[in-house]
């Protein structure tokens, strides 16, 4: 588990060649190839017809999905960020799967709680990372997660687990 939170911190990863990894464009995201003759034949300008991010999957288990920024981007450029975990084994979806390893890792920019990044490691993180993509376009922040009703059991609860836990940490500093 250690070695895929630090490739994934690192946005590369470093596997055997037998492993299934998509890396942008992602066999696991939509790729670019098959959009091109589709937007061509719309007559639909290419830049609206691909998508604004790109996911890194590594895809053995545990699976590993990673949306936008890693805590070693921000730092570089000097964004001032809090990070909000979510753990499977907190979660009665996880822990009904049988993954008590697994998270889910939200970055917030710290003077306005906006969502940066969205990382997932463990079981089913490839659907699990789909609602912080659309958190992300929609430019959303802790607040939407805070006051979002996730159903029980799933694995969603964790982005509600996760914003408190980043709400927690901001109200520490």
């Amino acid at each position: 588990m250690p070695a895929l939170t630090a490739a994934m911190e690192r946005w590369t990863i470093m596997a055997r060649p037998t492993y299934p990894i998509s890396g942008r464009p992602a066999t696991l995201s939509a790729s670019r190839r098959p959009r091109q003759p589709a937007c061509n034949r719309l007559a639909v300008r290419s830049a609206t017809c691909f998508s604004r991010t790109a996911s890194r999957a590594f895809t053995p288990s545990p699976k590993s999905v990673w949306w936008a920024r890693t805590e070693e981007s921000l730092q570089r450029v000097g964004v001032d960020y809090v990070i909000g975990r979510g753990s499977y084994g907190a979660c009665a979806r996880g822990r009904v799967i049988g993954d008590s390893d697994g998270f889910l890792k939200l970055i917030f920019r710290r003077p306005d709680m906006k969502l940066l990044g969205v990382h997932a490691i463990g079981e089913q993180a490839t659907e699990l990372v789909h609602v912080g993509l659309i958190a992300l376009l929609a430019g959303s922040s802790v607040d939407e997660f805070e006051e979002a009703c996730f159903n029980i059991p799933t694995l969603g609860m964790l982005y509600k687990t996760a914003a408190m836990d980043a709400v927690v940490a901001i109200s520490r500093v």
